[in-house]
């Protein structure tokens, strides 16, 4: 997205779910763009819709790139327990805060448990502030480089309940 001249960029609420129609291979970039939860109204800003039928979707890369990602009352990213195949997954230079931020909503930020593959996760440049159960978790699947660097994180992963695996539930 391309901001005005007042710094607003274009804002994205709701979520965007990858159905079993998906074109396999596809890659999808955001860059300068705010994606709104709603205060809670929606749980990610992109997911596997409620599993669906389909298994192994492939994905390119999905990329965040100085974005702004709000009030979601789950976390980033879920892939329902479905395989998914994702070559790159990466935020770089965003601004993520008030992500399940009263604990009550579930709220593992990116979460992986079926035995999807990953080539590379990469959190990079990021201000991460105010909620989230567990950061990143990560059930089961086959995961390449996982690169966390320059990161600024601020009362996260406080929810007080057994599902809590902290920073990084690997």
């Amino acid at each position: 997205g391309e901001g005005t001249a007042d710094g607003s960029m274009p804002v994205l609420k709701g979520e965007i779910h990858m159905l079993d129609t998906w074109a396999n291979g596809d890659a999808l970039y955001f860059e300068g763009v705010q994606f709104d939860g709603a205060n809670g109204t929606y749980g990610f800003p992109i997911q596997k819709k409620n599993g669906g039928a389909a298994d192994n979707i492939q994905i390119s890369s999905i990329i965040f790139k100085n974005c702004v990602i709000t009030g979601y009352s789950k976390g980033l990213i879920y892939e329902w327990s479905k395989t998914m195949t994702i070559g790159e997954l990466t935020w770089d230079s965003c601004d993520i805060n008030n992500i399940n931020s009263d604990g009550s909503g579930g709220g593992d930020v990116i979460d992986f448990r079926g035995a999807s593959t990953v080539g590379k996760l990469n959190l990079v440049n990021n201000t991460i502030y105010q909620g989230m159960r567990t950061f990143i978790r990560i059930d089961a699947g086959t995961w390449g480089d996982i690169k966390v660097e320059n990161n600024t994180l601020m009362n996260l992963c406080f929810v007080d309940n057994a599902n809590n695996a902290g920073i990084f539930g690997i």
